[in-house]
């Protein structure tokens, strides 16, 4: 949250890491969930299974199955379902984080919409270890044109994201310091 903060100036608002667009992944046919192959929290590679489903319930086990396999590389922010389950077509059963979405929601004051853009680059430090003092460089992709409104925060502010490369340091929901260039 840039809020109150000139350019150049750190900030100290807490910022969190935070995932961009979400890959869900849906049974294909109204079943049984036969088994599920991820948890929450686990590292997913593209073209690995996620789950499989049987038509009808496991009592009536048909080998009309089916495998859903990811499409993405990420991290695996909820599994919505568990063996033997009953599910409908389209039901979303597994959600993942891309990992080339990973991203920064901030707040930015209106006092300091002037000053900052869409493209800028900016440093990002992150409290996980005092003695590792490495910033990392992230860009401006967006600012809202809704102000937001929360009771942590006075004034009027605009979410903005920001998208950088995380290292294997880094995990959703750290507290990050943000400086504008």
């Amino acid at each position: 949250a840039l809020e109150g903060a000139k350019k150049g100036v750190e900030n100290t608002k807490d910022m969190v890491p935070k995932f961009g667009k979400a890959a869900v992944f849906a049974a294909k046919a109204k079943g049984s969930v036969l088994k599920m192959h991820v948890k929450n929290g686990d590292h997913v590679e593209r073209g690995q299974l996620l789950f499989e489903t049987v038509t009808g319930s496991l009592k009536d086990l048909k080998p009309t199955g089916s495998e859903v396999m990811s499409d993405v590389e990420g991290i695996v922010a909820s599994v919505d379902a568990k063996k033997g389950a009953k599910v409908e077509k389209g039901d979303a059963l597994i959600t993942v984080y891309p990992k080339d979405e990973i991203q920064i929601e901030i707040l930015i004051s209106e006092a300091d919409l002037p000053t900052i853009r869409v493209g800028e680059t900016v440093s990002i430090e992150f409290n996980w270890s005092m003695e590792h003092e490495e910033r990392q460089e992230g860009i401006i992709t967006s600012i809202s044109y809704i102000n937001q409104t929360d009771e942590n925060t006075t004034g009027t502010t605009y979410k903005a994201y920001i998208n950088f490369e995380p290292d294997e340091n880094i995990r959703l929901g750290m507290t990050a310091i943000v400086y504008a260039q």
